[in-house]
């Protein structure tokens, strides 16, 4: 008698073959490759003004802010590993919560220890942002300041500058195989009432000063930038009855440039200097009412508003 049962064999061999192709079919997580600044923060330990160093060391290769008169003694520091996007941010440790900068710091940049950074690590030019907060004319001390040295520094590579305070290069002598741009930027924006001297008192400077030296790279950019923004309130005196608003802004900026200082362009490239104040403010207000309906305050109480702008 033939056997008439149906073979499924075949069948079965083909679903577990496709099975086992199934299982080798893996997902693997790709890794983070995202590219991180190397931050330097100053310790709020080292106490409301510091004068600091940045320099880099190439064993192993790492970024370190030291102190300017004891070289030996390293105030942060960290490994660039392999890191490669070429940013350095210089901060203050809690400044950021701060309404003002009641810290004074100066930097000092190495231009010559500089040159021991890999072309891996700062491709196609390093950035140093130096954020050192609105600097108020009330506060002693709060006076930071950003310098540049330099002998016969022979960087491979450009180089970006940016500062919230003036910028001081005295006698240095440095070439850049690319561009190099210098950016003082300090600014006073924000909203306040005229009880906040902070803002009231809007005296921000922009300042590259440039003394002797010499300079070379593949184009230059200079530029002083001072920003005035804010938008003051008033405050009531006389039990409400005048409402007062004030701001008085000072803004500076200037690219000096001294001593037979010379600045050279390689190639085809271009100098470019730049020295310009922002200043935008407002200030008005009318009185408001007290409350009581038997008078009317817009007619009976007093509004003052000042803006001095020099």
């Amino acid at each position: 008698m033939q056997d008439q049962s149906p073979n499924l064999t075949g069948p079965r061999r083909k679903n577990k073959v496709r099975r086992s192709l199934f299982r080798r079919m893996l997902c693997e997580s790709l890794e983070n490759r995202e590219l991180l600044a190397v931050d330097l923060e100053i310790p709020a330990l080292i106490g409301p003004t510091s004068t600091l160093t940045l320099r880099a060391q190439s064993s192993p290769l790492r970024l370190e802010l030291v102190q300017t008169a004891t070289p030996t003694v390293v105030v942060v520091t960290q490994d660039i590993g392999l890191q490669t996007d070429g940013i350095v941010n210089i901060t203050r440790q809690g400044a950021s919560s701060l309404p003002i900068d009641s810290f004074g710091d100066t930097i000092t940049i190495d231009l010559n220890s500089l040159s021991a950074l890999t072309q891996a690590f700062v491709g196609p030019g390093l950035t140093v942002n130096f954020i050192g907060g609105v600097e108020p004319p009330i506060v002693p001390f709060s006076n930071d300041q950003v310098i540049l040295v330099g002998a016969s520094a022979n960087l491979q590579f450009g180089m970006s500058l940016v500062s919230s305070c003036d910028v001081s290069l005295t006698g240095v002598t440095a070439s850049f195989t690319g561009p190099l741009s210098i950016r003082s930027q300090p600014s006073t924006t924000g909203s306040a009432d005229t009880t906040d001297p902070t803002k009231v008192l809007a005296v921000p400077t922009a300042a590259i000063n440039i003394s002797g030296g010499s300079l070379t790279a593949a184009g230059m950019t200079l530029q002083a930038v001072s920003t005035v923004n804010v938008i003051i309130g008033a405050t009531s005196l006389v039990n409400g009855q005048i409402s007062f608003a004030t701001v008085i802004a000072n803004s500076d900026a200037n690219v000096n440039i001294t001593g037979g200082a010379l600045l050279t362009t390689t190639g085809t490239t271009n100098l470019t200097i730049l020295a310009d104040s922002q200043v935008t403010g407002s200030v008005g207000r009318a009185p408001s009412t007290d409350g009581n309906a038997s008078d009317d305050d817009r007619a009976e109480d007093a509004a003052i508003a000042n803006s001095t702008v020099e």
